[in-house]
């Protein structure tokens, strides 16, 4: 068995990297169109054998035809522009790797079919998806930060709202508290306002009922004086006509 010329490889990595580019213009279409997101040029530029999840995920999702809410449009986005990102990570690093085998290509060619001093396509395959797979989680933990510091942000929002409001309810109790404890306090004054001007109407009337009988005993004393001054009048007046009728 004749050894593979390493022409063949760097060829192939060309290749490689052209079929990855043509992916990734198909895949920026299909977020510009959603519609095409179920296009078979994306299920062929899977064809070299890392194909995601979330693309598999996607392809059972219902059309758009069917209708989606605005949450599934926007987690079916998220995960178009995190393929896309992990696409440009893949023709980035297969660039890099395509680079370095360039380098080696004059490389003596072992019989397994692996550049002397090179590194065995699986394992530079290997390398590249864990590079995008550390990326993509880099990028996620970054923006799982984001997200947790907009919560804080939120939360320290919300507290100094319920603080705000617990204050200016505080405030209205207090104001009502107030309000009614000055109610009180009137009832209570207007009560004994009411007391007093009670007290001072029994009063009255009181000394009216006795000055009327002193006024009904005034004048009964007066009428006998009267009436004795008349008897008095009388006798004397007898007394006189006794007189004359002696002298005569």
């Amino acid at each position: 068995m004749s050894a593979p010329n390493p022409e063949q490889n760097s060829t192939w990595d060309d290749s490689q990297i052209d079929q990855v580019r043509e992916c990734l213009a198909s895949f920026t279409e299909s977020i510009g169109s959603p519609s095409h997101q179920n296009d078979a040029t994306m299920d062929n530029s899977y064809s070299m054998g890392f194909r995601s999840p979330s693309m598999s995920a996607l392809a059972g999702q219902t059309s758009p035809a069917q209708g989606r809410s605005l949450r599934e449009y926007e987690e079916q986005m998220s995960a178009l522009r995190k393929e896309n990102f992990n696409l440009k990570l893949r023709i980035y690093f297969l660039e890099e790797n395509a680079g370095l085998t360039a380098g080696h290509a004059t490389s003596p060619t072992t019989a397994d079919g692996n550049t002397s001093g090179g590194t065995p396509e699986s394992l530079i395959k290997q390398n590249i998806d864990l590079k995008v797979e550390l990326e993509s989680l880099r990028k996620d933990l970054q923006e799982k930060q984001d997200l947790l510091l907009q919560a804080g942000k939120a939360m320290d929002l919300m507290e100094e709202s319920s603080r705000k409001a617990q204050d200016h309810n505080r405030e209205i109790i207090d104001d009502l508290e107030h309000r009614l404890e000055l109610l009180h306090h009137e009832i209570k004054q207007m009560e004994q306002a009411e007391r007093q001007q009670q007290q001072q109407a029994n009063m009255t009337r009181s000394r009216l009922n006795e000055t009327g009988l002193l006024d009904f005993l005034e004048k009964m004393d007066h009428r006998e004086l009267n009436v004795q001054d008349k008897l008095q009048a009388l006798e004397m007046d007898s007394v006189v006509r006794q007189c004359h009728e002696q002298n005569e």
